[in-house]
């Protein structure tokens, strides 16, 4: 089974190496690859190419706040690792999954692993779908599903028949995901070949009557895939 995948945010370097050593030391069964950041901007950036389970994230960094993240990355669960118990009642009602409190102790973090070993549903890949959070749930989708993909910030939606889900990853984080009939056809927008009607000038036309944009590198792919 794969193992959880883990984004730790703390500015200071100590809180990150005392975290890091206690899911390697006592969650290494559960726990996969730990990414380090130290301030919001660089998390950010780091979840356009890594793709976590979980985030633990440190309230009290320098010049910001640690719960500003939940706003900006609210599908991905979170777990809060602060010194200053006060935030507790402030981090519940952000819906974060779990509250640890410094400095870290061994039976703590024991009643912890075990609490979210049924919680953490680590994504796992699948040759015709993908999996997504959306909403705090882990969704399957379909690739044949899927009529489009469009950028909306960091996030993705993915737009199916049926609904549209937001996906808390980049267009960049997805393209590796997605099996080659998807193209980019332009920065905004990720389309399955089986969906293209027709293309003329900086437009695309799907099979549902949706219009896409289409960039001058997308038009080429188009007929280099389909012919002029």
């Amino acid at each position: 089974m794969p193992k959880i995948k883990a984004l730790i945010l703390d500015d200071e370097p100590s809180g990150r190496t005392v975290l890091s050593y206690f899911i390697q030391e006592f969650g290494s069964d559960l726990f996969g690859p730990v990414v380090t950041c130290s301030s919001i901007k660089e998390t950010l950036e780091t979840l356009e190419s890594f793709d976590p389970d979980l985030i633990f994230v440190d309230i009290e960094l320098q010049g910001e706040s640690g719960l500003d993240l939940r706003k900006l990355a609210p599908s991905i669960p979170t777990v809060v690792v602060s010194a200053h118990s006060q935030y507790a009642i402030e981090a519940l009602r952000l819906d974060v999954l779990d509250f640890l409190t410094k400095p870290l102790e061994v039976d703590q973090f024991s009643a912890f692993l075990t609490r979210i070993e049924s919680k953490i549903q680590p994504k796992l890949p699948l040759d015709d779908s993908l999996i997504i959070r959306d909403g705090g749930h882990n969704v399957i989708i379909l690739f044949q599903d899927i009529l489009f993909i469009e950028a909306s910030g960091a996030y993705s939606k993915i737009h199916t028949a049926e609904r549209s889900y937001l996906a808390s990853k980049t267009l960049k984080v997805l393209t590796p995901l997605l099996p080659d009939h998807f193209y980019r056809l332009h920065r905004s927008f990720l389309v399955p070949g089986f969906q293209i009607d027709s293309f003329k000038g900086n437009i695309a036309n799907l099979k549902t009557g949706h219009q896409i944009g289409l960039s001058k590198s997308g038009r080429k792919l188009l007929i280099e895939k389909f012919g002029q």
